[in-house]
């Protein structure tokens, strides 16, 4: 729920409102922060997106948010095993430094094995109408996150969660 709950905040501009039922919004809103990623980087995927962490209406200046999947070592068996972990730094999330403590771990490695971390995705453009016979387009965004795991001390025990997350912030191309 952690993540579904950020990524439905993703790239939010709290200058965004400006664009509610204004038809010339593109001119009068602030910039949004790039849109949402998903890049493998050292065999590992991440999902890399904005914030307006300082409110101040403009995202591009701020922290971005992430998510990946990591593999550590469970101390109680030496085995390795996924984790799901969290960007809590300040800048662009740093994908090839496991040592990094602005990594941190959302998912106990004592007790699940995150087997599978994958996004999707999905959007469509709208066209839409603006001021004086212009046009804006507008994507519509969607993020599948499927996440699978094993509880480590009994292999049999596994769940599969599937989450489709609409982003609540559109984005103006």
């Amino acid at each position: 729920s952690m993540m579904s709950r950020d990524v439905r905040r993703a790239n939010f501009n709290q200058n965004s409102v400006i664009s509610y039922a204004n038809s010339d919004c593109t001119a009068d809103a602030a910039p949004q922060a790039d849109d949402i990623l998903v890049t493998t980087c050292s065999g590992k995927t991440h999902l890399i997106f904005g914030l307006d962490r300082n409110w101040d209406g403009d995202a591009s200046d701020d922290d971005g948010g992430a998510f990946r999947r990591n593999t550590v070592v469970n101390h109680s068996t030496g085995e390795n095993v996924g984790v799901i972990e969290m960007w809590t730094g300040s800048g662009t999330p740093d994908c090839d430094d496991d040592g990094d403590p602005a990594w941190m771990q959302v998912t106990d490695p004592g007790f699940v094995d995150v087997t599978v971390f994958d996004i999707q995705r999905p959007f469509f453009d709208d066209t839409i109408a603006g001021a004086e016979g212009t046009t804006v387009t507008m994507r519509n965004r969607q993020v599948v996150m499927t996440i699978e795991g094993e509880v480590v001390l009994d292999r049999d025990i596994r769940r599969h969660i599937a989450d489709r997350v609409k982003v609540r912030n559109d984005s103006l191309l």
